[in-house]
């Protein structure tokens, strides 16, 4: 074979290359089809996965808001722990019923009289065979009446007992 011939069939075969690729052939029908029903699952994966995050915080916070209830009712100087753990649960029931499923309240009471409010639910599910749970608690000390502290600054930045406010000792 002369130099030409052997030049002229790799042009010939560069070109046929050239056109396969660029998507002129017919090989390339339905190519975006298939590649459509290909990823498609995947994205549809992707934004159920973004909805179940979506319903997992949300009864997230309802359990927090739920515990944070329950200890505002316990900590009261007149407040119980019995009392901490209905408001936790009404306030589950009613206020996050939807958001929070078979929601369970547990109250206890520290040694230094700190009461800790602990609630744990389920996540409804948007996936099939998904089961979440979620657990929060809040804690606060139980309120107390103290007695004023001679020389101690209260609130309005002024004591009887300190010299440095505008006060004069006793």
């Amino acid at each position: 074979m002369r130099m030409p011939a052997v030049r002229n069939a790799v042009r010939r075969r560069v070109r046929q290359g050239v056109r396969q690729c660029a998507g002129t052939g017919q090989r390339d029908r339905g190519r975006a089809a298939l590649e459509f029903v290909v990823i498609f699952p995947f994205f549809m994966l992707l934004i159920a996965a973004a909805l179940q995050a979506a319903l997992w915080f949300s009864a997230r916070n309802a359990a927090l808001a739920s515990a944070q209830e329950g200890l505002r009712a316990a900590r009261t100087q007149t407040g119980t722990p019995a009392a901490g753990r209905t408001a936790a649960a009404d306030y589950a029931s009613q206020v996050a019923g939807g958001q929070l499923n078979g929601a369970s309240v547990q109250v206890s009471v520290g040694a230094n009289q700190t009461i800790t409010v602990r609630v744990t639910g389920t996540v409804p599910s948007f996936l099939p065979g998904v089961n979440l749970r979620v657990a929060q608690q809040a804690s606060g000390p139980k309120e107390r009446w103290v007695p004023p502290v001679r020389g101690f600054a209260n609130s309005e930045g002024f004591s009887v007992g300190n010299p440095r406010l505008g006060g004069r000792y006793g």
